[in-house]
């Protein structure tokens, strides 16, 4: 994306007005959606627009912007959080599988077990008789790896 370096919270605060996340220029809702996503040309750069957001709150430039409710699209600042790069990678939701088992659980010698990754690194859980058993373990694991960045922490227990 663009060269954070040249803008200000100031020059943002004189390009756009900012109301419930969405950033209008001139009356009009400022830039595109793109693959979820909105993204902003200021100088013939483009920027997404929940880094606009984040900057004319807070006056800082994020490395990485989190959907806390994995909404791209949804730049309110109570939806918004930093983050590192780990911590968005744990913030995913399920992908459309090719199995019925749920995400994190694989078959191993007729029973089950979860594997999560970390850091490059594969934990490997005990193996449990059930795929729902995999499953809370695996969740488990999520948690403690991602903490409030998983989609778990929100799962009432």
């Amino acid at each position: 994306m663009g060269s954070q370096r040249t803008l200000t919270r100031d020059l943002l605060h004189e390009l756009f007005e900012l109301r419930d996340g969405v950033l209008y220029r001139d009356g009009k809702v400022a830039g595109d959606l793109s693959k979820g996503r909105w993204r902003i040309g200021i100088k013939n750069h483009k920027y997404f627009r929940s880094k606009i957001v984040w900057c004319m709150v807070h006056g800082n430039w994020p490395k990485e912007i989190d959907h806390i409710n994995r909404d791209k699209s949804d730049d309110r600042i109570e939806n918004l959080r930093e983050a590192t790069r780990q911590h968005n990678l744990g913030n995913v939701g399920d992908k459309p599988r090719t199995t019925s088992l749920p995400r994190g659980v694989h078959p191993h010698r007729g029973r089950f077990r979860a594997q999560i990754r970390n850091q490059y690194k594969i934990i490997t859980t005990r193996t449990c008789s059930t795929p729902e058993e995999a499953h809370e373990l695996y969740k488990a694991k999520h948690l403690e790896i991602h903490g409030e960045f998983s989609p778990y922490s929100r799962e009432e227990r």
